[in-house]
């Protein structure tokens, strides 16, 4: 039984994370560019601009570095945020690691 609730989990896995294309196949798409959340120091630093991760239940089969722009709170300050001032930053370089491609991890 446990079995067949993996299989299920991981069908409805790849549908979930499948994009249509004009004709209709289907085609895994692991890929997503969103902002990328670090931790430095005592800061929660945030990318800039949207970067290239791997979707849940995809994993990197490659990966590179690059030095992109973050803005760094102080955590304490995040959760202070008040709707009429927004919290104190700085902007810092920071090297990550980015996906070169992704795929489905089917090794769970």
């Amino acid at each position: 039984m446990k079995k067949i609730k993996n299989t299920i989990a991981q069908i409805v896995l790849v549908i979930a994370t499948c994009l249509v294309i004009p004709n209709g196949f289907a085609e895994l798409n692991c890929y997503l560019f969103t902002n990328k959340t670090v931790i430095k120091d005592d800061k929660v630093c945030i990318s800039q601009k949207e970067l290239p991760q791997c979707r849940l239940g995809c994993i990197p089969i490659d990966t590179m570095t690059r030095i992109e722009a973050f803005k760094c709170f102080k955590t304490l300050d995040l959760a202070a945020i008040n709707v009429t001032t927004s919290p104190e930053s700085t902007d810092v370089m920071l090297e990550v690691a980015i996906p070169g491609d992704c795929i489905l991890n089917t090794n769970k």
